[in-house]
């Protein structure tokens, strides 16, 4: 009887862990999508988005930084330049990170990017060679 209770909370609790992670995807789609709005315009790379988040992870504060490819022929091999910044506008991190994207694809690209008190973020694509 025990064991049961046991893996019955389990389950709910794997159950509120999984719905809890298609929130988070959910509203980094969204994110990445207003990025995307608010850049097309003016960047040259419009196609190519990337959104830094901090979250809790366990008992600390990470910093993640996801990319996502709105383009719908071709894909992206190379590197993008994430840097955060303060609110004195002063550099917090800054990193060229190695990047694939298929078509329309979303990936997780860094768990760890520097510290998470940030203002602002900015970024920049450089594709590799073909």
């Amino acid at each position: 009887m025990g064991s049961q209770k046991r893996k019955n909370r389990r389950k709910k609790k794997e159950k509120r862990t999984k719905e809890l992670e298609q929130n988070i995807q959910e509203d980094i789609e969204k994110q990445l999508e207003l990025v995307y709005e608010s850049n097309k315009d003016q960047a040259t790379t419009k196609e190519l988005v990337v959104y830094v988040q901090p979250f809790h992870n366990g008992d600390k504060l990470a910093t993640y930084v996801y990319a996502k490819n709105f383009h719908t022929e071709w894909e992206f091999n190379g590197q993008v330049r994430v840097a955060t910044y303060n609110d004195s506008d002063e550099v917090v991190h800054d990193e060229l990170l190695e990047v694939q994207l298929e078509l329309g694809e979303t990936k997780l690209v860094h768990r760890e990017f520097g510290d998470s008190a940030f203002k602002w973020f900015r970024y920049e694509f450089y594709p590799g060679e073909r």
